[in-house]
């Protein structure tokens, strides 16, 4: 039996060497390279990794290993800024919409920032992110300077 550390840097080991979709693909990896573990096991393990879900141009997403934090690696921020199209609002509801496959990353983005005085959660589908914004936030531009901080490429785009 191996150990969850071997396990751990196989499955880092596997994500840096393939473009991986899913879990099953990654199952099935893994036991090639003779670990077998259960679906609910790889799903800690990904968590532990810090794994994320990251665009592909042809695959629609592909698991990564976060180095660093995604927030602090300039390069990930200018490809999600221009991946930005546009922002509107209703009451305290914003809506950002994306270039396809680029949502999901730009709300961990969001997330990972923690502005529970601004933003309450996000939701994100594949063009799409809907952020619940804070009952006390009637200036929009609040909203937006956060964007700014967070993607400092977008001033001047919203």
């Amino acid at each position: 039996m191996r150990d969850k550390a071997y396990r751990l840097n196989k499955i880092g080991e596997i994500i840096k060497r393939h473009e991986i979709t899913s879990q099953e693909q990654l199952l099935n990896m893994l036991l090639e390279a003779g670990i077998k573990t259960t679906q609910a096991t790889l799903s800690r393990d990904l968590r532990a990794l810090k794994v994320l879900k990251v665009p592909h141009a042809i695959k629609g997403y592909i698991y990564a290993i976060s180095e660093t934090r995604i927030d602090t690696d300039e390069e990930k921020i200018r490809y999600l800024a221009n991946a930005f199209k546009s922002i509107s609002f209703s009451k305290n509801i914003a809506v950002i919409k994306t270039q396809p496959a680029y949502a999901n990353s730009l709300a961990l983005i969001i997330d990972q920032f923690e502005l529970n005085d601004i933003i309450i959660g996000s939701l994100a589908g594949d063009d799409t992110v809907i952020l619940v914004l804070n009952e006390d936030i009637e200036d929009r531009q609040i909203v937006k300077d956060a964007l700014i901080r967070m993607l400092p490429t977008l001033k001047g785009r919203i």
